[in-house]
């Protein structure tokens, strides 16, 4: 079972011929990858993974396919499993604002 959840993003350059050859392989072939963006030869994955390592992982193997010349990250998120869970679920993580004195809470 997973305790926490990464969700990260990276830019991948490949080669405009190659470029759907490439998303179709990334696709296919790496679980929690998906491209929502290509266009010549510029492509956004999105990656959702258990560990930091997993992200290394799959980076690594983007950037070993042919056709694609870089690949970089850009964002990287993680929280633990269960307050993904509760915000998902409408609760929230953050604490409740007290009124001020004299005031009230906004």
């Amino acid at each position: 079972m997973k305790d926490c959840v990464h969700i990260s993003s990276a830019i991948i350059h490949a080669q405009p011929h190659t470029a759907d050859a490439v998303c179709e392989r990334i696709t296919r072939t790496m679980p929690g990858v998906e491209i929502p963006v290509a266009e010549g030869g510029k492509l956004v994955a999105t990656l959702e993974t258990e560990t930091e390592h997993a992200i290394v992982e799959r980076l690594d193997a983007i950037a070993l396919m042919d056709g694609v010349m870089s690949v970089s990250l850009i964002y990287h998120h993680f929280e633990p499993l269960d307050a993904l869970e509760r915000d998902v679920a409408g609760g929230t993580t953050e604490p409740e604002q007290q009124p001020s004195e004299g005031g009230t809470a906004p």
